[in-house]
C-alpha cells in the first residue's frame, strides 16, 4: 500500500478526547440481573500502581457497590501461555457462569489477543477491549457483542510536542543563533512492538510531522517517527523489572541534541514509552542516574509527585462503561473514544 493511503488511513482513525463521544454516566446500575466480569492483563501488568491497577479497582468498585448484581475476576499471569489457559478456564468454567445472565470479559491490552487462541466465548459473552483499534477487536469477539473503549492521546501528545520544543529553546538559548534549523528525532517504546495501539499517537504525530515515515530503526531514516519494543509473545519465562532496568540504560543511550550544530541544526530529542508497569524500572533507574539527562515522556501513572520526569496519564471511564452495560449490555456501541489523557510535566507538579 503507497505510503500517502497509510498516512490517511492514520489520521483517519485519530481520534481527539475533546470531541469524546462518551454517553452520560446513570447514576447506578438499575439492574439485579446477575452480571459478571473479568478483567484481563498482560503477564506481569499489575501491582507497580500503574494504569492497569486503576482499571482493576474500577471493576472491583462496581463489584463491590453491587454485590447483589456483579461478580468479578481478573486474570494476570506470567506469561501469554498461562494467561490463554486462565482465560480458556473462565470461558469454560468460570463461576457462576451457569447461573450469570450476562457476561463480560475486559482486555485491557490488544496484545492479549495473542492469549485468545483457542478461546470459545458462550453465545451471549460480551467481550470489550481497550486500547484497541475495532477491526482488531471484532476479530476475537463475537458479532454485535463486541466493543472497544480507548482514550485518546492526541491533545497530550500535542502539548509535549510543543512544551519540550521550549524547553529547547530555553536550555540552549546560548546557541539558539547559530540555528537555522530545528530537527526533531521522535521515537515510540512499547512493551509490544508487533501490535497495533487504538490511543491515537502515531495517527497524532503523523498529522503534525506528515513529512516523516514511520517503522523500526531499520526501515526508516535518523529524523522519521521510530517505532520501537519487544516481542513479548515468543517470550516463555517470566521478564522482570531487570531486564527494563537494563533497557532503561540503553533508552538513554541518545546523540547530544548538539551535535550537528555545526551545520546549524539543533536536534530536539523526544521519547515516548510506555512499559505499563516497568515505567517504574526506567524510573528506578533515572533515580540512581541523576546525571543522565531524560529525553522521555512515560505514558501512565506516575508514582511520584517530586519526579523529575513527565508523564502522559491515560484516564478511562471504565466504571461509566461498565454502568451503562450493566443496564443494557445488548445496547452498547462498538466504539467509544471517552476519558482523557493528562500531559503532566515534571515542573507543574511540583
Amino acid at each position: 500500500m503507497p505510503v500517502l493511503a497509510v498516512m490517511l488511513m492514520l489520521i483517519a482513525c485519530n481520534k481527539d478526547e475533546d470531541s469524546s463521544d462518551i454517553l452520560p454516566s446513570p447514576e447506578k446500575p438499575e439492574t439485579s440481573v446477575p452480571m459478571e466480569v473479568a478483567i484481563v492483563f498482560e503477564p506481569s501488568q499489575i501491582g507497580s500502581m500503574c494504569t492497569n491497577d486503576y482499571l482493576l479497582k474500577d471493576v472491583e468498585d462496581m463489584a463491590n457497590a453491587y454485590p447483589d448484581s456483579l461478580v468479578s475476576t481478573f486474570i494476570c499471569r506470567s506469561n501469554y501461555s498461562e494467561t490463554n489457559q486462565a482465560i480458556k478456564t473462565w470461558a469454560s468454567q468460570a463461576y457462576g457462569a451457569d447461573e450469570r445472565r450476562h457476561r463480560l470479559l475486559i482486555l485491557t491490552d490488544p496484545a492479549l489477543a495473542y492469549a485468545m487462541d483457542g478461546v470459545q466465548l458462550q453465545p451471549t459473552d460480551h467481550l470489550l477491549m481497550l486500547k484497541t483499534r475495532l477491526d482488531d477487536a471484532r476479530k476475537l469477539g463475537l458479532d454485535g457483542r463486541t466493543h472497544v473503549l480507548n482514550v485518546s492521546c492526541a491533545n497530550a501528545i500535542r502539548q509535549a510536542i510543543e512544551y519540550w520544543h521550549q524547553q529547547y529553546l530555553e536550555v540552549y538559548a546560548d546557541t539558539i543563533a547559530s540555528v537555522t534549523q530545528f530537527e526533531k528525532r521522535l521515537r515510540i517504546t512499547r512493551l509490544n512492538k508487533d501490535v497495533n495501539y487504538g490511543d491515537s499517537i502515531i495517527e497524532t504525530l503523523l498529522e503534525m510531522f506528515p513529512e516523516k515515515k514511520v517503522g523500526d530503526v531499520l526501515s526508516v531514516e535518523w529524523n522519521d517517527i521510530v517505532t520501537d519494543g519487544l516481542h513479548l509473545k515468543e517470550m516463555k519465562s517470566p521478564y522482570d523489572s531487570e531486564m527494563f532496568y537494563l533497557l532503561a540504560f540503553f533508552s538513554v543511550a541518545v546523540p547530544d541534541p548538539l551535535f550537528r550544530i555545526d551545520q546549524g541544526i539543533l536536534t530536539e530529542i523526544i521519547e515516548f514509552t510506555d512499559w505499563g508497569a516497568f515505567n517504574r524500572s526506567y524510573e528506578w533507574f533515572w533515580l540512581t542516574h541523576r546525571d543522565t539527562p531524560s529525553f522521555n515522556i512515560l505514558i501512565g501513572e506516575y508514582d511520584n509527585n517530586n519526579l523529575q520526569l513527565d508523564y502522559i496519564v491515560p484516564r478511562y471511564e471504565l466504571k461509566s462503561w461498565l454502568t451503562r452495560w450493566m443496564n443494557h449490555p445488548d445496547n452498547m456501541p462498538e466504539e467509544e473514544w471517552s476519558g482523557k489523557a493528562i500531559f503532566s510535566p515534571w515542573r507543574e507538579r511540583f
